[in-house]
């Protein structure tokens, strides 16, 4: 296995899995980003997300045995950062991060179009639980018509 990385052609890309153009410029400007040689967690985590998108955009979605042990965020919303959009919220099962309160993702690539039960990051899947209740409005005491 070579820590070459391919270069990355966004139109190739966008044409090969029907991504929109924000998206396959999301994914290069991530692959650019990494370190330089690639390392092979790098690459490894690239490959795997390559393999999860084709697997989604196939409309086979994620490998059922693999979300089951996917952690589990709860609490969710979606936050826009800079490098695009992210989930924030309390994890559980997370391989690095065990169980944890408020944390971020890395980037989101894709969500589960109907049920919203899981998301795919940079780096792994989640499983989506309760997502964020929003916040209640507080009475102010001015009238709105």
């Amino acid at each position: 296995m070579s820590n070459e990385i391919p270069p990355f052609d966004i139109l190739a890309f966008r044409v090969e899995y029907g991504f929109d153009a924000r998206f396959a410029a999301q994914l290069a400007a991530r692959v650019a980003a990494l370190a330089q040689p690639p390392t092979t967690a790098d690459l490894q985590a690239l490959r795997a997300l390559f393999r999860d998108l084709r697997a989604i955009h196939a409309g086979s979605g994620p490998d059922p045995k693999l979300l089951a042990s996917a952690p589990l965020l709860t609490g969710w919303r979606l936050v826009l950062a800079p490098d695009g959009l992210r989930l924030t919220g309390d994890v559980a099962g997370h391989p690095k991060l065990g169980q944890r309160k408020g944390i971020v993702t890395s980037p989101v690539f894709a969500l589960d179009p109907r049920a919203w039960a899981w998301a795919r990051t940079w780096s792994r899947y989640y499983r989506l639980g309760s997502p964020c209740a929003a916040p209640s409005p507080k009475r102010s005491g001015v009238l709105l018509n």
